[in-house]
């Protein structure tokens, strides 16, 4: 959509640009805005760039950028003064000079013309950007410091091409962008690399029209004075009105429901409140100069506020419980230290070029060095592990050198993209780019396809043995269907906000939602027609849940709206605590309470359980290398590139790790003559595991795969032979033992078991089993299954406000389970016996039986495998498979197997149990649970013999539109440890990944602007250096005004670090969604190195190089150091 600046009501498009990777950044992109000049190379209202050039006038000389004077010379070649920020001179051959003494840069300017324009640029690396312009002043070639050079061409002062002029004979030229104009010279076409088409339509000279590339059409129409009244799609579902009252200075916005909002503006046309369409209003306050000191929410209670200290360089910032962090400035506005709010401090040193040299955390320090262009060369952790990176003359990475001395190698082409990434070992891939098509070809010969829309949005995914997922979008690149290799489809609709407002599964059954006026949801009606509610109070804090079978449960906030208390009429209650830097401290509910404290990184160094302490230490990440009971020690060892070296036990068991990237091979030696090896082949595939004692092999096993991934056979030296075929969809589908058909499943199109072996399995709509092995399921209005009926026995299960079962009755007898409040079970009574576990983190650490077994476990810390566990003093062995469920339990003493199971994907046949039923791991994070046949996966049971949970997830639809689904039915490929890691499918991975860089895009963008804050878009609002600083170039403010360089800031940089914190927790969390879906998995390896890239916006900590705190004036300081 047009965006429009509520205060003037000027309208604005943003269109991309192109960036080419270089030291200087060039990047070409336009913006047209009704509140420009009409002066302009694209015609009026656009904007393409403003080189800097010099005016003499007299005797004086002042220096221009973006259209005003921000530097003037009294002389040529006169010493500049202390304070001075430019100074200018005059080289042999006649040109001027100019250096930015605080940036480092140096401009070149013509001798010739008037204005001198510039010609050439360097930064402080020595990268030089070369300018050459034509009689008339117009840019005509652009060389890059990479020595690329584009040509610009020009037609009755309109530009009309720029062209990437071929470097070498193999080269063609190319086009970077071409524009079309009416015959006022306005722009109406532009084609951009690679052919993608926008168009324009403008009425008394203002735009009314924009065609995006997919087709899709914005409107836009404007009142007598020339504001825009109002602007929608060619669709009519997304609409916007707006009406300006100048007496008030008030805006009011209208969309198409009719839902209102309000925003009032201050003198300078900053915004001081906001009314959503419920009435509930958000209070900036100002101070004389416009910078923002502090948020107020609809109660009146403070969300936060800004503070400069007097006489230093230093913000303080205050959250809404009070909670303090301070920011502190070197001389040259660069960061010096970061106190957060637990008074941990970050400090940074810099080098003689302004880089960051040293950072010196919590955890250690971090060394940095730099090539002479300025490239990161090399970096050294906390822990010793050293990154080597060296870079082609385009500044691009060629070769990265990991801690653990493993090369990568890249190529890149022309445009920047990369087309060959190759390992030490020569395993890699080319990238052949055709269009919008996307083909990777890997060394084994397999290959990948993914083909985008102009719009980079997936729209096709081909995996390496031709089946084909696909993706369909709107004309405004919202999906709208997407279709998987056996044709079923999912279809979205959206509501006039761009919400998801419907949901129709592949089975034509649909999941809605509902919003309130400020858009916040109030209903949802899932697929079995079953409908949640929820109810907030006058400031937009959730107060109530009404499940769909009309319980209550209470919600209390806090002032950051962090949840502090849910309680239900019948099903429990959870209370939490939280420390000012927002982490969880205690989780009381009925069943436990549980405790937290965290080290100055955030790190769990204890947590209690109802008194009973587990330590943690840590060296410089986040991997524990201690785990301390009262009774018990376990120890890791890892080195510099944290892979684990050693873990040991203090009752006698240590394990040995290496590992030969040579061969791909790890090796495990448990002492006493055990060793276990494990070779992968190059995509991380298990292909042989090799137990042996005392050299002499006990189990040798190899594993075999099909070019997408799918296990297709593991055999046993002298044993067993598995054997697994796949649906189109990747469903596990078959599974032979020796050549026997030992299980096979048959799927509706919503992804539902409908035929096993043992029968037909039949369902009520939203997914829900209606009959399963002749019993009936009967269930709550959560879709919570509360009752099994056949013909043999009634079986009840209870459930709490969380989706736990806390007791279950059968006619053997009653079942009850206690759980703390991350959903560990921690007791369980059964009619089979009783008994308790200790956790540690996500890991089982302990466990008693009623008869008094006890049972020790050594988990790996980063795979999450059990390793080994003691049984009465007893040391086991256990043995994994390809993705880490138990298959052996080898007696360490005697060498016999106590225990073996064949997995066969969605459950495990035990082969023979010589434990009395003690041992009872499966898969990662999976318990068996032998008196009801059910599998405990935290938050949810799960039933092995058709393959799915037993209750919906409780985070409903985020993990898939089927609340029930194990592993999207393919349990060979992934895991679920706790039941809340939603294994999502392509096309959810693909929106999570647009959306990812969407985010991550918009966190760049605003650090960018916060690093240069005169970039910050006229639009916004006022945009502005923070607190009297001074601005080094003119900008074109809110209200239509040129603010000339040399002004004191009129706006606040404060509201851009606010938002930028904001984008960087949405990057956060959805991050951490993709992740946890699984989605690497989806991930093609040029995809994989952009998410790692996108990544390092997640912490990026605020970097505010040009606040000059310290040129604010006396008064201002004052004021605000209160």
């Amino acid at each position: 959509m047009f965006r429009v600046n509520l205060a003037t009501g000027d309208l604005c498009l943003a269109v991309a640009g192109w960036m080419f990777p270089t030291a200087l950044s060039l990047e070409l992109s336009r913006a047209y805005s009704t509140a420009t000049p009409d002066a302009a190379p694209l015609g009026p209202h656009w904007k393409l760039w403003d080189p800097e050039y010099l005016v003499e006038q007299g005797s004086q000389i002042s220096f221009h950028s973006g259209g005003q004077a921000i530097a003037q010379f009294e002389s040529v070649g006169a010493p500049p003064a202390d304070g001075d920020a430019f100074s200018i001179a005059i080289e042999a051959n006649g040109q001027y000079l100019v250096t930015d003494r605080q940036q480092g840069k140096r401009y070149r300017l013509s001798k010739l013309g008037l204005p001198q324009l510039q010609v050439e640029l360097t930064d402080r690396y020595g990268n030089t950007m070369v300018r050459r312009y034509d009689v008339r002043g117009q840019l005509v070639e652009l060389i890059d410091s990479d020595q690329r050079k584009f040509r610009l061409t020009y037609a009755a002062d309109r530009l009309t091409e720029i062209v990437l002029v071929a470097g070498s004979s193999t080269e063609t030229d190319e086009t970077v962008l071409a524009c079309e104009y009416d015959t006022l010279g306005q722009l109406v076409r532009t084609r951009d690399w690679p052919n993608v088409v926008r168009e324009y339509q403008y009425v008394d000279g203002k735009m009314v029209r924009f065609t995006n590339p997919l087709g899709g059409t914005h409107f836009a129409a404007f009142d007598d004075t020339g504001r825009c009244r109002t602007v929608w799609e060619q669709d009519g579902v997304r609409s916007y009105a707006y009406e300006y009252d100048t007496e008030r200075r008030q805006t009011t916005l209208r969309n198409r429901n009719g839902h209102v909002q309000l925003f009032r503006f201050n003198e300078q046309n900053a915004l001081i409140e906001s009314v959503n369409p419920l009435g509930a209003s958000r209070q900036l306050l100002r101070d004389i100069d416009g910078s923002l000191i502090a948020e107020l929410g609809p109660d009146g209670s403070v969300i936060g506020s800004w503070h400069v200290a007097t006489g230093e360089n230093q913000v303080t910032q205050l959250d809404p419980l009070g909670a303090v962090t301070i920011i502190q400035f070197n001389d040259d506005g660069a960061i010096k230290s970061v106190t957060d709010v637990a008074e941990n401090q970050w400090t940074y040193e810099y080098d003689e070029r302004g880089d960051v040299a040293t950072a010196l955390t919590p955890a250690g320090s971090w060394q940095f060095e730099y090539a002479p262009q300025g490239d990161l060369h090399r970096v050294v952790d906390a822990g010793g592990g050293q990154l080597k990176i060296t870079h082609e003359n385009r500044h691009r990475r060629t070769t990265v050198v990991d801690a653990a001395n493993q090369t990568e190698k890249l190529e890149y082409d022309r445009w920047g993209r990369l087309v060959k990434a190759y390992n030490g070992r020569g395993w890699g891939y080319d990238i052949e780019y055709s269009g919008g098509t996307h083909e990777l070809r890997f060394s084994d010969k397999q290959y990948e396809r993914f083909t985008y829309d102009v719009l980079n949005n997936l729209t096709q995914y081909e995996d390496a043995i031709g089946r084909r997922w696909r993706y369909h979008y709107d004309a405004f690149g919202r999906m709208i269907e997407a279709t998987d290799p056996l044709q079923k489809t999912v279809k979205y609709s959206y509501d006039c906000e761009g919400r998801i407002e419907q949901v129709a599964n592949e089975a034509h059954v649909t999941f809605t939602t509902a919003y309130d006026a400020a858009g916040k949801i109030v209903q949802q009606t899932d697929f079995g027609h079953s409908s949640r509610q929820y109810v907030y109070d006058a400031t937009g804090k959730l107060r109530q849940i009404v499940t769909g079978d009309g319980k209550q449960i209470a919600v209390d906030t806090d002032a950051a709206s962090q949840m502090v208390g849910l309680d239900t009429e019948t099903a429990g209650y959870q209370r939490n605590a939280f420390d000012q830097a927002g982490r969880r401290t205690r989780i009381e509910t009925a069943g436990a309470t549980l405790e937290f404290a965290y080290d100055a990184l955030g790190r769990v160094v204890q947590e209690v359980v109802d008194g009973d302490a587990v330590d943690y230490s840590y060296g410089w990440h986040e991997l524990p290398v201690e785990i301390k009971t009262k009774r018990r020690r376990v120890n890791y060892n890892y080195d510099v590139a944290k892979n684990l070296c050693t873990a040991s036990d203090d009752r006698g068991l240590q394990i040995n790790f290496q590992e030969d990237p040579a061969t791909l091979t790890t090796t495990a030696d448990y002492g006493s003559g055990w060793q276990v090896s494990r070779r992968y082949d190059e995509r991380s595939h298990l292909i042989e595991q090799v137990v042996r004692r005392n050299g002499s092999e006990v189990i040798g096993e190899t594993y075999r795969y099909d070019a997408a991934g799918n296990l297709l056979e593991r055999v046993r030296r002298g044993g067993e032979r598995l054997e697994f075929t796949h649906s189109s969809r990747r469903e596990l589908v078959e599974c032979r033992l020796d050549g026997v058909v030992a299980r096979r499943y048959r799927y509706d199109d919503a992804g539902n078991i409908t035929e096993t072996i043992n029968g037909d399995v039949e369902y009520l709509p939203g997914n829900r089993l209606r009959q399963w092995s002749g019993a009936e399921i009967k269930y709550d209005g959560d879709g919570r299954p509360v009752e099994k009926i056949s013909d043999s026995e009634r079986c009840s299960y209870e459930f709490d406000f969380a989706g736990q079962i806390v007791e279950a009755r059968r006619a053997e007898g009653v079942s009850s389970y206690t759980y703390d409040g991350i959903a560990r079970r921690l007791k369980w009574s059964t009619p089979l016996g009783s008994g308790t576990t200790r956790w540690a983190c996500d890991w089982l650490l302990d466990e008693v039986h009623e008869d008094g077994t006890q049972l020790a476990y050594v988990v790996h810390p980063i795979r999450q495998v059990v390793l080994a566990v003691a049984i009465d003093n007893i040391w086991y062995l256990v043995v994994t498979d390809q993705h880490g469920e138990a298959t052996d339990l080898l007696n360490m003493e005697t060498g016999q197997s106590a225990w073996k199971s064949l997995p066969m994907g969605f459950d495990s046949q035990v082969v023979h149990d010589h434990l009395q039923g003690h041992w009872r791991v499966r898969g990662i994070g999976q318990i068996a649970d032998p008196d009801s046949e059910l599998i405990y996966q935290r938050a949810r049971y799960y039933v092995p013999e058709i393959g799915r949970f037993f209750s919906p997830d409780p985070l409903s639809v985020a993990a898939g539109w089927n609340v029930y689904s194990y592993c999207l039915n393919q349990p060979l490929r992934y895991i679920d440890p706790t039941g809340l890691c939603p294994t999502l499918s392509e096309s959810d991975c693909s929106q999570l990944r647009n959306n990812i860089r969407n985010r991550a895009t918009s966190v760049e963008t605003r650090w960018q602007e916060m690093q240069t804050p005169v970039s910050i878009l006229p639009w916004s609002t006022p945009p502005a250096l923070p607190k009297g600083g001074i601005y080094a170039a003119p900008i074109l403010a809110a209200d239509n005004s040129v603010v000339p360089a040399g002004s004191k800031s009129k706006g606040s940089l404060e509201t851009h670090i606010d938002a930028y914190q904001q984008e960087q927790k949405g990057l956060k969390r959805t991050m951490q969604e993709y992740h946890a879906g699984g989605c690497r998995e989806y991930e093609t390896p040029a995809e994989r190195a952009e998410m790692r890239a996108m990544g390092k916006w997640q912490n990026k900590k605020i970097e505010l190089p040009t606040y000059p705190l310290k040129n604010a004036p006396p008064d201002i300081r004052a004021k605000l150091g209160i």
